[in-house]
C-alpha cells in the first residue's frame, strides 16, 4: 500500500530500532484499532509523512530521530467522526521534514512532551484544539522552523496546557496563538543554543537557556531538574 510498515485493526506490536526509509507514502502508519509503541528508530526520506497515527490508533512514539520527510514529521489525523487516534509523543527529534514536526487535525487526546522540533517546513507544532480534544504540550522546544513555533488553532480553555516550552527563531512567529497574555509565563522565547543546527546536532550547548528550566515534575534521569527538548525530562537517555 505504500507504506513502510502499516500495522491495522487489533494489532499490538513495538516497532523499534530500525531504519524506517523511502516510502512510497508513510513510514509508518497505524491505524484501525492499533495498539503500537513506536520507539528509537530513524524515519526519513518518506514520500509523505514519517509517522501517520490514524483512526481509532493508541500509539506511544518515543525517542525517534524523524526528518527529510516530504509531509509532516508526525502526523495525527483520520477526519471521521467518532474514529480519532490518541497518542503520547515524547523525547523525539523532529526536523528538516517539508510540512509540520507534529501536526494534530483530528485526535481524541495527545501528549506532546520533551521533543525538539527544527527547522521544518511549516510549524513545528501545530494542532487543532477545539471543543472534544484533549492535549497537553509541556517542555518541548520548536526552533527556526519556516513559519511558527507553536500554532493552536483556538484559544485553549486552560492555559496550562501549554507550559514549559521555548520556542524561537521561527520564520512567522514563535507563539502563534494569537490571544491575550499568551503565551503562559512558564514558556520562553530565546535561543536555544543548541550545538550545532547546521550540522544536524540539536544537544544543548553548554549554557543553553532550556538547560534545567523544564517542568520541576519532570526529572533528568540523573535526578536534576528537566532540560526542555528530547534530549531532557525522565525518557532523555531513549533518544
Amino acid at each position: 500500500i505504500g507504506d513502510v510498515i502499516h500495522v491495522n485493526e487489533s494489532t499490538r506490536l513495538t516497532v523499534t530500532q530500525l531504519t524506517v526509509v523511502n516510502g512510497l507514502i508513510n513510514g509508518i502508519t497505524a491505524s484501525g484499532n492499533s495498539q503500537m509503541t513506536i520507539s528509537n528508530n530513524i524515519i526519513l526520506e518518506n514520500k509523505e509523512n514519517g509517522i501517520l497515527l490514524s483512526a481509532h490508533s493508541t500509539t506511544t512514539v518515543v525517542g525517534n530521530t524523524i526528518f527529510a520527510n516530504l509531509g509532516h514529521g508526525i502526523s495525527i489525523q483520520y477526519p471521521l467522526i467518532g474514529t480519532s487516534p490518541s497518542a503520547t509523543i515524547k523525547n523525539n527529534l523532529t526536523y528538516a521534514n517539508a510540512e509540520h514536526g507534529i501536526f494534530g487535525y483530528d485526535f481524541s487526546s495527545v501528549t506532546i512532551t520533551n521533543n525538539t522540533l527544527a527547522s521544518n517546513g511549516i510549524d513545528g507544532v501545530s494542532l487543532k484544539n477545539d471543543t472534544g480534544r484533549s492535549y497537553t504540550v509541556w517542555n518541548n522546544i520548536a526552533a527556526f522552523n519556516q513559519e511558527s513555533g507553536v500554532v493552536f488553532w483556538a484559544q485553549p480553555a486552560d492555559p496550562e496546557v501549554l507550559r514549559y516550552n521555548l520556542s524561537h527563531g521561527n520564520g512567522f512567529a514563535d507563539w502563534n496563538v494569537g490571544f491575550p497574555d499568551w503565551p503562559p509565563p512558564t514558556n520562553l522565547t530565546v535561543d536555544p543554543q543548541f550545538v550545532s543546527a547546521d550540522a544536524g546536532d540539536f544537544h544543548l550547548g553548554t549554557g543553553s537557556p532550556a538547560i534545567g528550566a523544564g517542568d520541576p515534575t519532570l526529572l533528568d534521569p540523573d535526578g536534576s531538574h528537566s532540560d526542555m527538548g528530547a534530549y531532557g525530562g525522565p525518557g532523555a537517555c531513549g533518544l
